[in-house]
């Protein structure tokens, strides 16, 4: 590291040079030394109290451990947002002025330029507010994290006239043929010809740039990338497609000239990961099939999960698709708008246009890549009635379901959209649509916290069960990673004898209290579930999250050097054995029979752990009976006002 970047070290008062050998990691070791600390042991509570008083922190901040649950509200103004009769605030979340703003600009923006409130205006004026929701989402990027994304500047500076051949010299000519010429009535049949592989040379400078951003690879092409930030590079591609999109004239003189282009480079070449991604996702495989031999502690560096990570957030650095979606997703939009074409090319065309927005709307791997500039560009779909019915049964339910509980580009149009399906849609659904809209239910998280997520999976959830029964969801309840709900799981078990004595299947309401109670289990029962249902190399791994409890416990200790010893490949008693002996380890793990929120696997572990646990233990039974214990994820217990989902 040559020097400090000067926004950043301003901000700490800091304005020469890093050392040339300077390490971050070595320097905080050092930092807690001179503390008087281990910097590779848990913080010590006594000192942490005694650094707090260093640094001059009130001790009456500090929590006492022995203070009623009550108490923990007093002197806390909850009354400002406190309103457990407002379905919308179900935790009595404090309103915050400036945050409801935002969210108010945010889905005011995401209705802009929708049909119904664009007759009469010119596409000049729609384009511009469809662009508006890019612009501040890129804007409140630079709010929430700085100078990164979007704001991403180019190899070179931008010169004017633009460096020919370059990414904004490629730009400007896209928009002076398909906007400036065409306005002035001048039909350049031969411009739109070029658009395709003037197209084609943004991308691959593009991913020239990020070839040398993320693994500097140096090629001479570098001095072509000549954007002033990624940004401008996104909203020129944008509105291009955009102004196309919304004129059917300009559609039809661009696929007349040339058709076969547009279809090769949009629809059948598309926009790859890049090579950094792919090399990714080859570690991993690799390491994960390693790994099924091989049990090292969960967090240890040694089993390279840190190096999986790094690589990983590496290669994501990479935003060569993110910016140029928007293009390719708005001529595909634009094909399946228009239903007036009957030509075989044209139904070539929409056919491939609809496979490949649903694939990559759908696909987690592409839905991560194009993020939310291709919700951005899908919201023509969930505005039209009729392309939202064929959307979904192509396969796009799932796409709408992610949308609606995922994404901040059209979360709000999604949900709406969602909402307006007919019955048929889910009655209709393919084998492989009904799979993918079925396994996109677990992707819904934060749900009881979050009352329109709460209201898809309802909703979704239900229609799925009315139509076809427990049987979609046996696949769910079979789910054995470690971090996954075990809703369904829960779920099918509860409604299967119900189901094989033929009582009829459950209304919308007797549903919701299935739900709510399928998720809410305390961790005596969740975990020991969890463990049991996990692949033995999991199993090994997860031993420390979901075994007992009881330091002293004299089988984990067993089991943590069996573990270390079947990581070295050291085999006592083979490995099929020692498998086998945790897995009828685990069978026998059990909650704290007086609150379910600590686990052992013996009676005798909870008797020498109740000196610690009996004073967490008293809480949880006093918060249980005052009605403020909630359940959160994995079976947590959490403190607080009751959940209301409605």
């Amino acid at each position: 590291m040559d020097g400090a970047d000067p926004n950043v070290a301003a901000n700490f008062d800091f304005n020469g040079a890093f050392p040339p050998n300077f390490d971050m990691n070595q320097a905080m070791a050092a930092m807690a030394a001179a503390m008087g600390m281990d910097p590779n042991a848990p913080i010590d509570q006594n000192m942490l109290e005694n650094l707090l008083g260093d640094v001059g922190m009130d001790q009456d901040l500090l929590m006492d451990d022995d203070m009623d649950i009550e108490a923990i509200f007093n002197g806390l103004d909850l009354a400002a947002g406190v309103d457990l009769d407002n379905p919308n605030n179900p935790l009595g979340n404090i309103n915050i002025p400036w945050m409801e703003e935002h969210e108010a600009a945010n889905t005011e923006a995401q209705k802009l330029g929708q049909p119904s409130y664009s007759i009469g205006k010119p596409i000049e004026e729609i384009v511009g507010e469809r662009l508006k929701l890019l612009r501040r989402g890129h804007e409140m990027q630079l709010f929430d994290i700085g100078n990164t994304g979007l704001s991403t500047h180019g190899f070179v500076a931008p010169a004017e006239p633009p460096v020919q051949g370059g990414i904004m010299d490629c730009l400007e000519s896209m928009r002076r043929i398909v906007i400036e010429e065409y306005d002035e009535g001048v039909e350049n049949k031969t411009g739109f010809q070029q658009i395709p592989s003037l197209l084609t040379r943004v991308r691959d400078l593009l991913r020239t740039f990020y070839d040398f951003k993320v693994g500097h690879l140096r090629t001479p092409d570098l001095h072509y990338c000549d954007f002033p930030e990624l940004f401008d590079v996104a909203y020129g591609l944008h509105e291009v497609g955009l102004t196309i999109q919304l004129d059917p004239s300009r559609l039809k003189t661009l696929m007349d000239a040339a058709g076969p282009e547009i279809e090769r480079v949009i629809l059948d070449e598309g926009l790859g990961i890049g090579r950094f991604r792919e090399l990714a996702k080859q570690y991993e495989a690799e390491k994960n099939e390693s790994e099924q031999h091989r049990t090292s502690a969960f967090w240890s560096r040694e089993d390279g999960r840190g190096n999986s990570r790094m690589i990983k957030d590496r290669a994501d650095e990479d935003l060569a698709a993110y910016a140029s979606v928007y293009f390719y997703a708005d001529i595909m939009v634009a094909l399946l708008l228009n239903r007036s074409g009957d030509s075989d090319d044209h139904l070539t065309w929409r056919s491939k246009a609809m496979k490949k927005i649903v694939h990559w709307s759908s696909d987690e791997e592409f839905r991560h890549l194009f993020g939310d500039c291709l919700s951005d560009a899908m919201r023509p779909i969930y505005w039209d009635q009729q392309l939202l019915v064929e959307f979904c049964g192509e396969g796009g339910l799932a796409s709408l379901i992610k949308d609606a509980t995922q994404s901040g580009a059209c979360s709000v149009v999604a949900e709406e959209a969602f909402s307006s399906l007919p019955d048929t849609v889910w009655t209709s659904l393919t084998e492989s649509g009904l799979s993918m809209a079925t396994e996109s239910l677990l992707s819904i998280t934060g749900w009881a916290y979050n009352i329109q997520n709460f209201r898809v999976l309802l909703n979704a959830s239900h229609k799925i069960y009315k139509a076809f029964g427990t049987a979609p969801f046996n696949r769910l309840s079979m789910t054995k990673k470690w971090n996954e709900s075990l809703m369904f799981h829960r779920l099918v078990e509860k409604l299967r004898e119900e189901e094989e004595a033929g009582l009829p299947r459950k209304t919308q309401p007797e549903w919701k209290d299935l739900l709510l109670s399928s998720e809410k289990a305390l961790r005596g029962i969740d975990h020991p579930l969890r463990l049991s249902r996990l692949s033995p190399s999991d199993r090994w791994r997860c031993l420390e999250f979901y075994g007992c409890e009881n330091p002293d416990c004299i089988h984990t200790i067993k089991f943590l050097r069996l573990r270390e010893m079947r990581a070295r490949g050291l085999r006592e008693g083979g490995e099929a054995e020692m498998d086998k002996s945790l897995y009828e380890w685990g069978k026998g793990l059990r909650g704290c029979e007086k609150c379910q929120s600590r686990i052992y696997c013996s009676t005798e572990c909870q008797n020498d752990d109740w000196k610690e646990h009996e004073r967490l233990c008293r809480r949880y039974q006093q918060a249980r009976e005052g009605g403020s214990l909630n359940v959160g994820p994995g079976g947590i217990p959490i403190f607080g006002l009751p959940l209301q989902v409605v």
